[in-house]
């Protein structure tokens, strides 16, 4: 009986504080601790909004969430992002139903081979999509009906900001499996709680941070300009000692006569 008290203690259904952030930035922490079940998140969703969350997850394949419940009052969309940013998987309409409510789960392995982890989960209304580092879609537009990893232009990005106009959409219920409490990545901290002013801001901001990241990813190290030998030419500075060694030894040549 102890056992079982405890473990109904154990778990919680959180409730939005203020207004959550839409990126992992900005995203609200459901917790303090990884050890506490994490069985519903109940919000309000504005205009054009989105809200999201840290969760961590111990056992990814048997994960799921969904708004498929009486707490719901609008059509939702429900996304799921990796420690990095980085989409894992998504539902607009829940499969095998004729609901405008969402599910994702690993039905089409999606989140198989994951590792446990942070992961950030966000809800939106329909119509209200995730964009990357290049302001494209991370998953296509279709089909609504169907649990899907990543699959649009920009499927191997961040999540960088979103695009799309919504209505006022109302309250809802993320039922959850699997997910427990937890503070967001170390790779997005520290944040704070924003308004909706400093949150377009913050999601500028990341949009020109990954994009520098992009093109410094591609940016070629630099050779010396005029190596002082042919031995070293194609060499690194860390070699440049063996050129001047090289240099010192090469007799110089007499001025001529005049």
């Amino acid at each position: 009986m102890c056992a079982l008290l405890t473990a109904a203690r154990a778990q919680i259904t959180y409730q939005e504080q203020g207004d959550a952030g839409d990126l992992p930035e900005t995203a609200q922490a459901t917790g303090t601790d990884t050890n506490t079940a994490l069985s519903a998140i109940r919000g309000t969703l504005e205009e054009n909004g989105v809200d999201m969350y840290v969760i961590y997850i111990q056992d990814p394949a048997n994960f799921s969430a969904n708004t498929v419940n009486n707490e719901t009052t609008f059509d939702t969309q429900l996304w799921l992002f990796d420690a990095e940013g980085k989409g894992v998987v998504f539902n607009d309409d829940a499969v095998g139903t004729s609901l405008n409510r969402s599910t994702i789960n690993n039905s089409t392995g999606c989140l198989t081979d994951r590792a446990a982890g942070i992961y950030y989960t966000a809800i939106t209304r329909d119509n209200r999509d995730a964009i990357g580092c290049e302001d494209k879609l991370i998953w296509a537009n279709y089909p609504f009906r169907a649990v899907r990893c990543p699959d649009g232009p920009e499927r191997g990005s961040r999540v960088a900001g979103w695009t799309g106009t919504t209505a006022i959409a109302g309250n809802y219920e993320i039922t959850l499996t699997g997910a427990f409490t937890a503070l967001r990545s170390r790779i997005f901290r520290p944040a704070r709680r924003l308004t909706a002013g400093t949150r377009r801001t913050t999601a500028a901001a990341t949009r020109a941070t990954c994009l520098q990241r992009r093109k410094s990813s591609k940016t070629r190290a630099p050779r010396l300009a005029r190596p002082l030998c042919s031995a070293c030419a194609d060499r690194w500075m860390p070699m440049m000692w063996i050129c001047l060694l090289s240099a010192s030894r090469i007799p110089r040549r007499s001025p001529p006569a005049r």
